[in-house]
């Protein structure tokens, strides 16, 4: 069975070498990539197709829906291979849609802390599930 990623993000050096080695690490094939930056705001756009298997996921997410709610939806219908335990975001805007699905919403600001403080209480939130980290 082969998996889809799609990311969209500020362009930076180093993305594709990143999230292929995120993928390696985790034991998964890379089948095909596709990779893109739009100049016209730097944004980064990746398509990745893997193979292999994985069993539990936080979803993090920001202010889009549509990613979040694409893999809301499959996940519903059985279509992920992946069992979502819970939504965490630094925007409460998603919350809402995360619970319609049943699952726990995480609104973790980030305003008015540093990155790495931000970043420790995101990791101890995803600790609570003890999903599969790389």
């Amino acid at each position: 069975m082969t998996h889809l990623l799609l990311i969209k993000c500020p362009d930076a050096r180093g993305l594709v070498y990143q999230v292929t080695g995120v993928l390696f690490g985790l034991g998964l094939n890379r089948v095909r990539n596709g990779e893109l930056v739009e100049r016209e705001g730097d944004v980064f756009f990746m398509r990745t197709e893997f193979a292999g298997g994985f069993e539990a996921a936080g979803l993090l997410a920001t202010k889009e829906h549509h990613c979040l709610s694409e893999l809301l939806v499959r996940h519903a219908f059985g279509e992920l291979n992946a069992h979502i335990l819970a939504g965490i975001s630094n925007h409460e805007v998603l919350g809402e849609l995360t619970r319609k699905f049943e699952l726990p919403f995480h609104y973790l600001p980030h305003e008015g802390r540093s990155r790495d403080q931000h970043e420790a209480e995101v990791l101890a939130q995803l600790a609570q599930y003890a999903p599969l980290l790389w």
